[in-house]
């Protein structure tokens, strides 16, 4: 799954030379925590999320009292605030290239850029969205966790079986080590099928050990 199929392409953004309390009242009117900032051209050059206003205001609130603090904010271009250099993804990268970016630098949201124009902004919630979709977790059906050797072809021979006992389809499949060198690996199935006794019990005669995984 790509990085177009789940962004939101109707992007709310600011300009550079806005203020700081245009961006307070947009994120508000809009409901967002974050603003891409783009100067005349349309082009990116920041973005502007709501705990920069948060860290922003207080630290000038111990000298200024309410309404020296309204008219700084209002007179404040967002450029003074904004992260620059924001990282971004493109429409075409897989969905797992943001989510890696988003965890490794501790962000919630991606500008998506094409040909140096923001085309739409990707949200740890879409990635959540993605997740869901990929293992097929509002369809109807059973979920396993099945313990297979962390060797080659075994898991085609777990499929095989799947496939020749026609007691089950595949929704989706997911798997992970317990650890770095483990020698079995946890598959979890989701299958379209009402007969999850019969499915546990092929793969118990099969030898498979299922998991809570």
């Amino acid at each position: 799954m790509f990085v177009k199929f789940m962004m939101t392409e109707t992007v709310i953004t600011i300009g550079e030379k806005e203020s700081v309390l245009d961006a307070i009242h947009i994120m508000r009117n809009n409901k967002i925590r974050r603003l891409p900032v783009v100067n005349k051209k349309g082009q990116l050059v920041g973005i502007v999320a709501d705990i920069d206003v948060v860290e922003y205001a207080p630290s000038k609130a111990t000298s200024l009292d309410r309404f020296e603090l309204n008219y700084l904010i209002a007179k404040t271009p967002v450029s003074q605030i904004m992260s620059r250099n924001p990282k971004t993804v493109s429409p075409d990268e897989p969905i797992e290239n943001a989510a890696k970016l988003m965890e490794e630098f501790n962000i919630g949201g991606l500008p998506v850029i094409h040909e140096n124009q923001i085309v739409g902004i990707i949200t740890e919630i879409d990635v959540f969205r993605a997740l869901m979709q990929i293992l097929g977790v509002k369809r109807v059906g059973i979920r396993l966790c099945v313990k297979i050797p962390n060797d080659t072809g075994e898991l085609r021979k777990l499929i095989g079986l799947l496939g020749d006992a026609h007691v089950s389809k595949i929704i989706s499949i997911a798997s992970y080590e317990s650890s770095a060198g483990d020698k079995l690996r946890s598959v979890i199935l989701r299958l379209e099928t009402e007969l999850e006794d019969e499915v546990r019990k092929l793969l118990s005669d099969a030898g498979y050990q299922l998991c809570a995984g």
